[in-house]
């Protein structure tokens, strides 16, 4: 493999998910050097998935202890900054001023703030004497970090984009700042990746950029042969007693209890005998803090219709408790665009396709296909859900065959994925 064939990819402050390993994983197959550039990345178990590969070296930094002058210069103005705008915050005649002050502080401020110096210095040490065909930052923080270390080594950037939000859904001082950054790094790229069009015009209008080689790439996973999981687990053996039981159905939520998880578990009071809701949310205790949200759950259910499980699960278990159901759930709030624009960038909805569980979403825009291609049902609110299920039931042979299908035109990520790949080839 040639030096100069070699991608780096910069991520900051945002959890590592299946669209940054999968993109090193595939760039590795067309044998592309790849560099991974972490900062404040709680490592997962998934990234054992890429030590195999030789040609992904993964760097992880935590924040320095010790701060340059610099650095701390800027710490001290951004926080008092940040103090006077929520003093202000009440008083709306004053914020309206600081409004305008803020465009003044984003035009003269340093956007290249938000990684310290420290961590760039070790950066820099760490490329040095290599050549880069490509930086791809991965979310808002990914793309600023990229960019500025572009500016130093003369290297192309990407975005990878994985979520929406506007200036007016960000609160904090910080966030804003952020948001500005990503806006103006943005606007320098050489290309973009999103999940569809869509989310695309979404986010080109809200960074005001003129789209330019933009690639539509789902969030989807790589299809590898299944592994079963052998887990003594009481959740797991709970399940596989279920699904003795004849003619049993398991209906399958996973993810944020707080996306109707209590809205479903009252739902299920009313199911038929042979149909248990199973809600599934590793973060929901240790993370999210939503002990209050369990305890509801647990009290509203009365016929015993719900199994909840908030133990964390690899993807491997998440997989297999997939497989272990007959439908899944995939429903997200219409708070914003972010939310409502999920058709390609739920990751629970490619993995009950992958492993052929037709699913039930919202009709938000978007899922139109899932529909049309009778791979699952959409409906208008929570109320339609158990004729939903009925539904795919009458069918199931014929809904379960239709999630292959589109899996393959719609959710496959390596045909998706190497579009991006040939593109960075051919980079000179």
């Amino acid at each position: 493999m040639n030096n100069n064939n070699r991608v780096a990819i910069f991520q900051a402050e945002w959890p590592l998910q299946i669209h940054t390993l999968n993109a090193a994983i595939m760039l590795a197959r067309e044998g592309v050097n790849v560099d991974i550039f972490l900062y404040k990345v709680a490592l997962i178990s998934e990234i054992d998935i890429i030590k195999k590969f030789k040609n992904i070296k993964v760097y992880s930094f935590e924040e320095p202890k010790v701060h340059t002058n610099n650095d701390i210069n800027h710490i001290f103005l951004w926080k008092n900054i940040q103090k006077i705008r929520d003093f202000l915050e009440i008083k709306t005649r004053l914020k309206n001023i600081f409004d305008i002050f803020e465009l003044f502080l984003f035009a003269i401020g340093n956007h290249d703030f938000f990684i310290p110096q420290n961590i760039t210095n070790d950066v820099l040490k760490a490329i040095k004497d290599k050549q880069f065909k490509v930086f791809i930052g991965v979310e808002k923080l990914g793309l600023i970090w990229a960019t500025q270390i572009s500016k130093i080594v003369k290297t192309s950037v990407i975005y990878y984009s994985l979520e929406l939000y506007d200036m007016d859904q960000f609160s904090t001082w910080r966030l804003r700042r952020i948001k500005k950054a990503e806006e103006a790094a943005h606007k320098g790229t050489l290309s973009t990746i999103i999940q569809d069009s869509r989310r695309g015009k979404v986010l080109f209008k809200y960074n005001s950029v003129i789209p330019k080689n933009v690639f539509y790439v789902p969030v989807s996973v790589i299809q590898d042969d299944a592994v079963e999981v052998t887990s003594n687990d009481l959740f797991f053996n709970i399940i596989k007693k279920l699904k003795l039981r004849k003619n049993q159905v398991l209906i399958l939520q996973f993810g944020k209890l707080e996306r109707f998880g209590l809205d479903l578990a009252k739902i299920a009071q009313g199911f038929p005998e042979n149909w248990t809701l199973v809600l599934h949310d590793g973060l929901a205790e240790n993370f999210w803090n939503k002990s209050s949200l369990i305890r509801k759950i647990k009290e509203v259910n009365v016929n015993n219709k719900v199994i909840l499980s908030t133990e964390k699960l690899t993807s491997i278990q998440i997989q297999d408790l997939i497989r272990s159901s007959n439908i899944g759930l995939v429903f997200y709030p219409q708070i914003d665009l972010n939310n409502y624009l999920t058709a390609f960038a739920s990751e629970k909805l490619a993995l009950y396709l992958s492993q052929k569980i037709p699913i039930i979403s919202f009709n938000y825009e978007g899922y139109e296909h899932i529909e049309e291609c009778k791979c699952g049902v959409i409906i208008p609110s929570l109320n339609e859900i158990t004729p939903a299920i009925n539904l795919i039931l009458q069918e199931y042979k014929t809904y379960q065959e239709n999630t292959s299908v589109v899996f393959q035109e719609y959710y496959n990520f390596e045909a998706k994925f190497m579009s991006v790949i040939d593109f960075i080839k051919e980079i000179k």
